[in-house]
């Protein structure tokens, strides 16, 4: 269960907000891929896939302790997220011969990171490669997963692979979360277009005035369960509903309000089989990307502290590639006891 959503300020700075749930941790860092670096697809008979160099530099939460992208951006704007998408996902065959085409699903991210610059391009470049079911073996099997990309100039768009075919929306929501697909999500809109951020005013009844009893009736019948069809409904109305910030640092500010809205805690999401217990969807951690700036911050559910990666201070124009631990000590309160002495 994951939420991807997009905010841009007054000053036209664009801002990302990510949540990432699982039923299991992925064991996600933050890693930082310098220009220059070259890399090899996997075709799905595990043999060499499509190559490619880093053309811009890029920096992500990653996943199992690999060099891919789950959430990330990149030096030039661009934008990327991964959303599990079960049930759904099926990807391109790999004809014999075209091997050196292909990319396994959890290489789009830094494919394309390493790339590109606009999410025009990456419409334009996905036709020039093969996403292939691929076994990743860590998990033994493939991951489902669908992919939102994002730019600094504001163009969204959404691609998913059903019955083995490449489908991209232009998503001028700018946001996402799992199954089903884009345009259903998008057609579930309508039977929620009664709702509104302003209070039902009162009604005549036979000279009897009836009312609402609180702040927030307008938006009664606001789903608020944790499916992704809901999330997605709430993730819309939030995200259309508040004022604008007026720069990064406010829209930072904002993203991290709206993420705190959808944070899932130990225990409330649980798996209907006894024999997994201890598989609780939980969120192991949310970023916000500032897609101007080329800084990303993040924090994980054992330390709310707020933390943050600033590219631009990294060097990137060659090297290795660089690893920045998310998980820590949960040191994350600040005691001010001595104020009050």
């Amino acid at each position: 269960m994951c939420l991807s959503f997009r905010l841009t300020a007054k000053d036209g700075a664009v801002i990302v907000g990510r949540s990432q749930e699982f039923n299991a941790d992925m064991r996600s860092n933050i890693i930082v891929v310098p220009r220059g670096q070259q890399f090899t697809g996997t075709a799905p008979n595990g043999g060499q896939g499509l190559t490619w160099d880093t053309k811009y530099a890029w920096m992500a939460a990653n996943g199992l302790d690999m060099t891919l992208a789950a959430d990330g951006q990149n030096e030039a704007g661009l934008g990327f997220g991964a959303l599990y998408f079960p049930h759904f996902a099926e990807y391109e065959q790999v004809p014999a011969g075209q091997e050196r085409r292909a990319l396994a699903n959890w290489e789009i991210g830094g494919w394309a990171l390493s790339s590109f610059a606009t999410v025009a391009e990456v419409r334009s470049g996905l036709s020039s490669v093969l996403v292939g079911d691929v076994v990743l073996p860590q998990v033994g099997g493939s991951m489902p997963c669908h992919y939102i990309f994002y730019d600094r100039q504001g163009d969204c768009a959404v691609v998913e692979y059903v019955k083995g075919q490449r489908n991209v929306y232009d998503n001028p929501l700018g946001l996402m979360t799992n199954s089903p697909g884009f345009d259903w999500h998008v057609t579930n809109l309508t039977n929620y277009v009664n709702l509104s951020v302003a209070n039902v005013p009162p009604v005549d009844l036979a000279g009897l005035e009836i009312g609402p009893l609180s702040q927030g009736s307008g938006l009664r019948g606001l789903p608020g369960d944790w499916t992704s069809p809901s999330r997605f409904i709430r993730a819309v109305v939030m995200t259309q509903a508040v004022d604008t910030p007026g720069n990064a640092a406010q829209g930072v500010n904002l993203a991290l309000h709206i993420l705190n809205a959808f944070d899932i805690s130990r225990g409330v999401v649980r798996p209907a089989r006894s024999d997994t217990d201890g598989a609780d969807d939980i969120t192991y951690w949310a970023t916000v990307k500032d897609l101007t700036n080329q800084i990303v911050y993040f924090r994980t559910y054992d330390n709310l502290a707020l933390r943050m990666v600033d590219m631009k201070q990294v060097d990137t124009s060659t090297g290795s590639i660089k690893t920045v631990q998310m998980a820590g000590p949960a040191d994350w309160v600040l005691d001010l006891t001595r104020d009050a002495r």
